[in-house]
């Protein structure tokens, strides 16, 4: 049996139609001593039935369901605001345009399937311990960059253990947070990268450039960056800053608020 600390039990409930999927976690979440399994529901109405205030401190959510979807019970959920369970969407839709509407109706953690198993008990401990002490305020800025930065990248062909992925990732992140890193991609962006990483700059520019090389000698790799961007790509290779720039400005037109620089 796992175990991890915290003060009190994290109540937590299931709300999704794959029934196979949904027993498999509750055996799962049965198993740690942090969380207390209170029930599931296979469909929206049901779930909003079992989701009662103040009685469930984290739910998770598939999007798409039968009827009502994810959507239609994140809405319906804001209605028990301030004492609302905290919601972790579970979902195969990794456009950004879903990430970004789950956020808008108050989702507080986007989690794309398949996922990894462990990491999704470390997050729901880790999400419930904030709620218990108070400090839980939804999706963070922080949080809602990395969660759209994954849903871009897991929908590319690119090895999560390349060194270019990590560096992109940093790229991506960066230039989210200060888009005049763009402007001088090669006397600021790749610098400061390699100070992250103890790189050189040289080595996480050829580094970028050979990851973003991989996804377009595979099979639909191209294709699958202009289905998440929304516009369509040239067929030869972008340049590190036009796919840095693509990826951050896509995230600009869904968040045009979150404008930091």
């Amino acid at each position: 049996m796992t175990s991890i600390g915290v003060t009190r039990k994290i109540r937590l409930a299931i709300v999704d139609d794959d029934v196979e999927l949904t027993k498999m976690m509750e055996q799962q979440f049965k198993t740690i001593n942090a969380i207390d399994m209170v029930g599931s529901a296979y469909s929206a109405e049901s779930g909003l039935l079992l989701v009662k205030p103040d009685e469930i401190d984290v739910v998770l959510i598939d999007l798409v369901m039968p009827g009502r979807d994810g959507f239609y019970m994140l809405e319906h959920l804001n209605r028990m605001r301030p004492n609302r369970p905290i919601c972790i969407i579970l979902s195969a839709l990794n456009s950004p345009h879903t990430i970004s509407r789950a956020a808008e109706l108050g989702a507080d953690h986007f989690v794309l399937k398949p996922f990894d198993m462990d990491l999704l008990i470390k997050r729901i401990v880790e999400i419930g311990r904030f709620k218990a002490a108070g400090s839980f305020e939804g999706l963070s800025p922080n949080r809602q960059i990395e969660d759209f930065i994954q849903s871009i990248l897991d929908g590319l062909p690119i090895s999560h253990a390349l060194m270019g992925y990590r560096y992109i990732r940093s790229a991506i992140r960066l230039s989210i947070e200060d888009s005049s890193m763009l402007d001088g991609i090669t006397k600021r962006l790749y610098p400061e990268i390699a100070k992250r990483h103890s790189s050189t700059p040289s080595r996480v520019e050829r580094a970028i450039r050979h990851a973003i090389q991989t996804i377009w000698q595979r099979e639909g790799g191209s294709k699958r960056f202009a289905d998440l961007m929304g516009f369509p790509i040239e067929d030869e290779k972008p340049t590190n800053s036009h796919f840095i720039a693509s990826i951050v400005g896509r995230y600009r037109y869904f968040h045009p608020e979150d404008e930091m620089a």
